[in-house]
C-alpha cells in the first residue's frame, strides 16, 4: 500500500504493530479465560454457602468474605474482558486499514 504521507509508516513498522498487537489481544484473551474460570469457581462457592448450599451454617465464618472475593473476581472478569477487546479493536483496525487484500 503506497500513502501519499511525508512521514507514513514502513511496511515493517506497520508489521510490528499488528504483530504487537495480536500478541495482546492473544494475551488478555488468556487472561480474560483465566479469570472467566477463576469468576466461575467463586460461583460455585457462593452457591454452596447460600442458603440453597449443604454448607449454610458456615455463613457467619466465611460468607461475607465468600461475598467480597466473588465480587473482586467479577471486577477483574471485567477488566480483563474490557482490555482484550480493546486490544482487539486496535487490531482489527489495524488490519482494515493497512491489509486490504
Amino acid at each position: 500500500m503506497t500513502l501519499d504521507i511525508d512521514d507514513a509508516p514502513s511496511e515493517e513498522e506497520i508489521e510490528r504493530s499488528i504483530r504487537d498487537a495480536q500478541l495482546q489481544t492473544k494475551r488478555w484473551r488468556g487472561r480474560t479465560g483465566w479469570a472467566l474460570v477463576c469468576f466461575a469457581v467463586s460461583c460455585g462457592f457462593v452457591v454452596l454457602i447460600s442458603d440453597l448450599g449443604p454448607l449454610h451454617a458456615q455463613w457467619r465464618a466465611f460468607g461475607l468474605a465468600t461475598i467480597v472475593v466473588w465480587l473482586g473476581l467479577l471486577l477483574v472478569l471485567v477488566y480483563c474482558g474490557a482490555l482484550w477487546w480493546g486490544s482487539w479493536d486496535i487490531l482489527r483496525g489495524l488490519e482494515k486499514t493497512f491489509r486490504s487484500d
